[in-house]
């Protein structure tokens, strides 16, 4: 018997019991075309479909991760399920990895596998083709969501260990996060003018040119002194 919706009990584990089961996207859409257009189905790691009234990421001028960050938990949770199947862009799978989405990316793994471990459980002494069925293909699921979860577990660890060391940095120096930056974005270009200080200054030179401003004094010696240290160190001709 073909399975279409059931109304009665929600499956075992399910992490969205109050919502209608369907056995497939095509029976979900029927009912949602009948209600409101709006809707649209979803895989749950329960094996049956749902239905959301949102999109998994909702049109907006926001980025991917922020997107996916105001998602839902049953939406989020929906587009965890997606990532592990792989039917996600690339786009929403880094938005899940982002340091702003990856705790909860990880907590709705944990959810999740806790959902399939007690589904196998549950499904241990059921011999029936259909249940030897079910195994095979929430086992190649159960493996795919292990190796997200290793993967989200060491991305998470490693935001921490970056944070407590910016932390620590920010406490020996007795600055902030800010001025930090600032100073390592100044120092970095006190590097390139140490590596390179006659292209530097012959490009000040030329800005200054562009803009109408008489070359300082200072700008001429470096550009004599440069001249004269190319000079000296040319090659002898032959």
């Amino acid at each position: 018997m073909t399975r279409n919706r059931v109304e009665t009990a929600a499956p075992e584990g399910c992490p969205t019991p109050g919502k209608a089961n369907f056995a497939t996207p095509t029976a979900a859409r029927r009912t949602a075309a009948s209600y409101v257009h709006h809707l649209e189905p979803y895989e749950c790691g329960c094996g049956w479909y749902h239905l959301t009234s949102k999109a998994i990421v909702p049109a907006s001028s926001l980025p991917v991760t922020e997107q996916v960050a105001a998602l839902g938990d049953v939406e989020f949770a929906a587009l965890a399920i997606q990532d592990v199947r792989g039917k996600v862009t690339p786009v929403q799978a880094g938005a899940l990895r982002d340091a702003v989405n990856v705790d909860r990316w990880t907590d709705a793994l944990n959810h999740l596998r806790a959902t399939v471990e007690g589904q196998f459980q549950q499904r241990a002494a059921d011999t029936s083709p259909e249940g030897d069925e079910w195994r095979g293909r929430t086992a190649s699921f159960r493996t795919a969501l292990l190796a997200r979860l290793t993967e989200s577990t060491a991305l998470a660890s490693g935001i921490r260990r970056a944070e407590a060391a910016e932390a620590k940095t920010r406490k020996a120096a007795g600055e902030s996060l800010a001025e930090l930056r600032q100073r390592a974005e100044l120092e970095a270009v006190q590097r390139l003018v140490r590596a390179h200080g006659a292209q530097f200054n012959a490009l000040v030179i030329e800005e200054y040119g562009l803009l109408g401003l008489a070359v300082p004094p200072r700008l001429r010696r470096r550009q004599a002194r440069d001249a004269a240290v190319r000079t000296a160190l040319a090659p002898a001709p032959l």
